[in-house]
């Protein structure tokens, strides 16, 4: 796997418990799962430049463009990689260490040291990806958005069993909400709140409404994830 995919997997692993408050017990920051690999498929190029391919029908010309904006933005992380990645695992290891000793002081001591590291790749990351949407048209970038969206709607609402009609009206619905929200301070979230004011209005039924409120209680933070 490329250096720059176990940089991304290295952050995304440690990221939950080295963004506990610093009053929580050493128990409490490490928090469930934090032993686990992430699931690959969340910072797998490859993988997300064949989504968008195929969800915009990209022309070979534009997928042309896509694909080299992937493989750049995948040079500069692994250059960051080489640079600092080996002394990122080093201050975030001794995070895992001080938690599996409960060793508050320790906690503390290891997440400040290692913060600074940790969010420059994120917010590399997360910047990159932000910019590989410019070499799109702005139809296709608009799309994708949409796309993206609509996703956050359907990963919470599989219990909900929708028609393959529902799914193409939410579809459509989230390219409208996307398009009416580009002026909003969270375009991301305020586009996710319009869809699913529509999606309940007009396209769930009345037992499926009801279903929904269920998820919508379980998860309230549904609408302000990345």
């Amino acid at each position: 796997m490329p250096r720059f995919l176990i940089a991304m997997l290295l952050v995304m692993t440690l990221a939950s418990c080295t963004d506990n408050d610093s009053s929580s017990p050493p128990e409490a920051a490490g928090v469930e799962g934090q032993d686990r690999e992430p699931a690959q498929e969340s910072w797998d190029w490859e993988a997300e430049f064949q989504e968008m391919k195929t969800a915009l029908a990209l022309g070979k010309e534009d997928a042309a463009k896509l694909r080299a904006a992937f493989e750049s933005t995948g040079q500069e992380i692994e250059e960051w990689w080489t640079n600092k990645g080996g002394e990122l695992i080093e201050r975030e290891a001794k995070i895992k260490q001080a938690v599996k000793e409960r060793d508050l002081a320790g906690v503390k001591s290891a997440t400040a040291a290692a913060r600074p590291l940790r969010q420059e790749i994120t917010q590399l990351i997360k910047q990159r990806k932000q910019e590989l949407l410019l070499v799109l048209p702005p139809e296709s970038q608009t799309q994708w958005q949409a796309h993206q969206v609509a996703n956050m709607f359907f990963d919470i609402s599989e219990e909900l069993q929708l028609t393959d009609e529902q799914v193409e009206k939410i579809q459509a619905a989230a390219l409208t909400a996307v398009e009416s929200s580009t002026q909003e301070t969270n375009p991301r979230a305020a586009a996710y709140l319009k869809l699913e004011k529509s999606i309940e209005q007009s396209i769930l039924e009345k037992g499926q409404v009801a279903q929904f409120e269920t998820i919508k209680r379980n998860n309230p933070m549904r609408s302000l994830r990345e």
